[in-house]
């Protein structure tokens, strides 16, 4: 089973709950970049630097991480998996939290702070993705090109509940922008009444919170016919 982050055409989630559909369509402006030899998107990739944080478990190194690394993971500008184990062939990196759901908050802000701290210069967008989240990144950094790393926002797949302005499914993956990481990782992570130092809370709702708290907004991704670019659906 597969979360899909389209970042192209199609219906998407920035409206109730429910399951959504997950198209993958590559529009023809797209098709463009992958068949002029990639001269396009590799000049967009260095003006848009993306790196990719995608969390994983020991048991899922060889069925799920090594897929992702062999695939859309190579078009981050880098990527590292968030881990229990390090293994340097993904690369993971290892952080002493326990597996499980009730941990992935945990892990969730590990893994942003150690991107705040070895990447405070050459990465301009920080995206959290699971290992069965599949991205498009030559449309992402389309998307993002538009965007200012410096400002505080937030990119992803909204739901409109439990967070005064929504959240961005953890399923579907998010982007914070460099302000954005700068104002969670300074500002909210230290102060538990801005951001919850629980390990047992939904990491995509506490994300919302703690950025909603500390002035972080919320970045619409829908493009101008009204079609959503993230999709959280399952397919098999």
């Amino acid at each position: 089973m597969t979360h899909c982050v389209t970042i192209s055409s199609g219906l998407g989630c920035e409206a109730t709950m429910g399951p959504y559909p997950c198209d993958i369509t590559i529009p023809a402006c797209t098709v463009s970049l992958f068949t002029d030899n990639n001269t396009a998107a590799g000049h967009i990739s260095m003006m848009v630097r993306i790196l990719c944080l995608i969390t994983t478990t020991k048991q899922n190194h060889i069925s799920k991480a090594r897929h992702v690394a062999a695939t859309w993971a190579k078009r981050c500008t880098k990527y590292i998996f968030v881990s229990s184990e390090s293994d340097p062939s993904l690369p993971s990196i290892h952080f002493d939290i326990p597996e499980g759901r009730d941990h992935l908050w945990s892990k969730t802000k590990a893994a942003f702070k150690y991107a705040y701290d070895h990447y405070p210069k050459d990465i301009d967008w920080f995206m959290k993705a699971d290992d069965d989240t599949y991205v498009i990144l030559e449309n992402l950094r389309l998307f993002l090109l538009t965007q200012r790393a410096d400002d505080p926002i937030y990119v992803g797949c909204r739901f409109k509940r439990e967070v005064k302005n929504g959240y961005m499914s953890g399923g579907a993956g998010y982007v914070l922008s460099r302000g954005a990481l700068t104002a969670f990782v300074e500002r909210a992570l230290p102060n538990s009444s801005l951001c919850s130092a629980d390990d047992t809370v939904n990491e995509d709702v506490e994300m919302g919170k703690c950025l909603e708290n500390v002035g972080v907004r919320i970045q619409s991704s829908i493009d101008s016919a009204g079609r959503h670019r993230y999709a959280a659906y399952y397919f098999s």
